[in-house]
């Protein structure tokens, strides 16, 4: 989840913008967290683990969840690494 607010840091230059994308991202987590598929989208990850902890009988299941968390982390740090410092460089 850190390394997709980063890249969105790097990615837009506006800081009110790009606060205010990362605001809007945590909403649509309250709808994802309910499907399977909720390890792709990277701001359900602590939402669903306070979630099992309060639910005993869900448990976190660690397959599908690392492997897609760092991949995530991998491209958006490598997207990270790409597009900073771009606008200096000008």
């Amino acid at each position: 989840m850190l390394s997709v607010f980063w890249m969105l840091s790097i990615c837009i230059q506006t800081p009110i913008f790009a606060t205010g994308l990362r605001l809007a991202s945590v909403v649509p987590s309250v709808l994802i967290i309910n499907t399977k598929l909720w390890f792709i989208y990277p701001m359900c990850y602590p939402f669903y683990v306070i979630t099992a902890k309060y639910i005993s009988t869900a448990q976190v299941s660690l397959f599908p969840w690392i492997p897609a968390a760092v991949g995530i982390t991998i491209v958006c740090l490598a997207i990270s690494c790409i597009f900073f410092g771009k606008a200096e460089r000008r």
